[in-house]
């Protein structure tokens, strides 16, 4: 890296590159006609493909997974009720100095 560029600054290259086979024209025309065709034959696909996604949406393995986290969640919330409540009654009384 040279501190003083004596012979003028670097210019931004530039990028010219023209697809060669590429028609503006015939492209809007192919789009155009691409609408007018999915018209034709829309409610039929559009139902087709509205069902095929609702069908990956509602994956059984997600069902499956929030099944087992809730019984988890309510295995590990008896298993702390019941050592509160052991707990409780064992050390209570010498909490508070009566011996049982």
């Amino acid at each position: 890296m040279a501190i003083f560029n004596f012979f003028g600054g670097t210019k931004n290259r530039k990028f010219d590159y023209i697809p060669r086979y590429f028609n503006p024209e015939k492209e809007k025309l192919e789009k155009a006609m691409e609408k007018y065709k999915q018209k034709e034959t829309a409610p039929m696909d559009e139902v087709k493909m509205n069902i095929k996604a609702g069908l990956r949406m509602r994956t059984p393995y997600n069902k499956t997974f929030n099944i087992k986290s809730n019984f988890l969640v309510f295995a590990v919330m008896i298993v702390l009720i019941f050592l509160t409540i052991y707990l409780i009654s064992a050390y209570m009384p010498l909490l508070l100095g009566f011996e049982g």
